[in-house]
């Protein structure tokens, strides 16, 4: 509440993912430093049930490997044989496990977590939230209508974010209904924010990588804004 009340909050993208190894523990460390008070994490799950910050289906792109490396077929010790080495700072860091992000942000930050690939385990994560109420968003996008439903009806606040090209779906208006919070990129059309910020409901900008990114998405009305460099 306090978050959403405040004029342009911002939201930590992937801990900083313009510069430091994304959701790595030296990325939301940097972004605290800078006085973020949200922290955006996107996770995968080991075979052995190891949530761990990771936007992908594969370690491919963030480990600059090849071979389809999926961490759903892999144990959490497997994956510790990894480094996340994209970064523009050149430290590659270990992938960070989501307990010891919510061990060392949960009690002073906001954690707005994603399941990406594990739908499988929907129901887990949304357990690992309503845990951290009232200091979790559980995040997905804006057509996740089951899982927004579910968030919901345990009393998570959600996320839905959106692009511009998903404004022409004829089932728009139902989709959006589920969700606390809705999101919109930066550079969609002034009547595209109109639309959505038609609905109600508090809407963040993405995905800001600079100033002028920021400024743009608080200039269409967004409530606050989703940061990619925590400069900003």
């Amino acid at each position: 509440d306090e978050m959403l009340a405040t004029p342009g909050f911002t939201w930590a993208h992937r801990g900083n993912s313009t510069r430091y190894a994304e959701m790595s523990m030296h990325a939301y460390t940097q972004a605290v430093v800078r006085g973020y008070g949200a922290l955006e994490v996107s996770c995968a799950r080991t075979s052995d049930g190891v949530w761990f910050g990771l936007h992908d289906q594969t370690l491919d792109r963030t480990s600059s490997v090849g071979g389809n490396l999926n961490p759903q077929s892999m144990t959490w010790a497997q994956v510790q044989g990894y480094q996340n080495t994209i970064s523009l700072d050149g430290k590659d860091q270990p992938y960070a496990r989501l307990d010891a992000i919510i061990e060392q942000y949960s009690d002073t930050h906001i954690l707005i977590l994603d399941q990406k690939y594990a739908w499988n385990w929907e129901d887990e994560m949304l357990d690992i939230c309503e845990s951290l109420m009232p200091r979790a968003i559980f995040k997905s996008v804006w057509s996740g209508v089951t899982a927004g439903n579910k968030a919901f009806a345990r009393g998570i606040p959600t996320w839905g974010y959106l692009y511009e090209s998903e404004m022409s779906d004829p089932a728009y208006a139902s989709k959006v209904a589920p969700w606390t919070i809705l999101g919109m990129e930066h550079a969609a059309s002034q009547g595209t924010w109109d639309t959505l910020l038609s609905v109600g409901k508090p809407v963040v900008g993405h995905i800001a990588e600079t100033q002028a990114h920021y400024n743009t998405a608080i200039a269409k009305g967004a409530a606050g804004v989703q940061c990619a460099a925590t400069n900003i």
